[in-house]
C-alpha cells in the first residue's frame, strides 16, 4: 500500500503543471475567467454581447459555452506560466466566439429569408390576381368596343333608311279622270198596311 502511495506522488510530480491548468487535476475551470490576451478580451466582449440577448444566447449556447471553457483554460494556462498555451487557448476562445456570432447572423439571415419568401409569395399571388383582373378588364373593354361599333353601324343604317321613308311619295301625273260608276236607282219603300203578319 505504501508503494502505491509513493507511485501516486511520483506520478503527480511527473505531470507538467500545464496539465493542471487545463483541468487535468480534476478541479473545475472558472466559469467567468478573466481574459489573458487581447484575443481573449475580444472573445469575452463578444460572448458578453451574445449573452446580453436571450434570443441570441439560445441560438449560440453551445458555442458560447465552448468559448467560456477555452477562456477558463487559457486563464489556467496563464496561472501555470504557460504563455504559449494561454495564447493558443485565447485564440480558440476567439474562434468559438466568432462561431457563435456567425450562428446568430445565420439565424437572422434565415429569418429574413423566411420573411422575404413569405412576402414574395404574397406578391406573386397579388400579381397573379392583378393579371387576371387585367385580362377580365381587357375582355370587357373589347366587348364594349364591339358593342359600340355594332350600335354605330345600326345607327348609321337607320339614318340612311330614315330619309327614304320620310320622302314624299311621287305625285300622279294628271291624266284622264277616272270613270265613276253610275249609282243604282233607289226603290221606294212599301207602305205599311196596318195588319200584323
Amino acid at each position: 500500500m505504501l508503494l502505491q502511495r509513493l507511485m501516486f506522488v511520483a506520478a503527480l510530480w511527473a505531470v507538467p503543471h500545464s496539465a493542471f491548468a487545463h483541468g487535468a487535476s480534476g478541479q473545475a475551470l472558472p466559469t467567468d475567467a478573466p481574459p489573458v490576451t487581447k484575443d481573449g478580451e475580444t472573445a469575452k466582449s463578444s460572448i458578453a454581447e451574445i449573452e446580453g440577448d436571450p434570443k441570441k444566447l439560445t441560438i449560440a449556447a453551445k458555442a458560447v459555452a465552448k468559448a467560456r471553457k477555452a477562456l477558463g483554460r487559457a486563464h489556467g494556462a496563464k496561472l501555470a506560466n504557460d504563455t504559449e498555451g494561454a495564447r493558443l487557448l485565447s485564440l480558440v476562445a476567439l474562434a468559438w466566439s466568432k462561431a457563435a456570432e456567425a450562428s446568430v447572423k445565420a439565424a437572422d439571415t434565415l429569418n429574413a429569408a423566411d420573411v422575404l419568401s413569405t412576402t414574395r409569395a404574397e406578391l406573386t399571388q397579388k400579381l397573379s390576381r392583378a393579371k387576371m383582373l387585367l385580362a377580365e378588364h381587357d375582355a370587357r373593354r373589347l366587348a364594349l368596343a364591339a358593342a359600340v361599333r355594332d350600335a354605330e353601324k345600326l345607327a348609321a343604317s337607320r339614318k340612311q333608311a330614315k330619309p327614304a321613308t320620310t320622302a314624299q311619295p311621287p305625285q300622279p301625273k294628271p291624266g284622264p279622270a277616272p270613270k265613276v260608276a253610275p249609282k243604282p236607282p233607289v226603290k221606294p219603300a212599301a207602305k205599311p198596311t196596318g195588319k200584323a203578319p
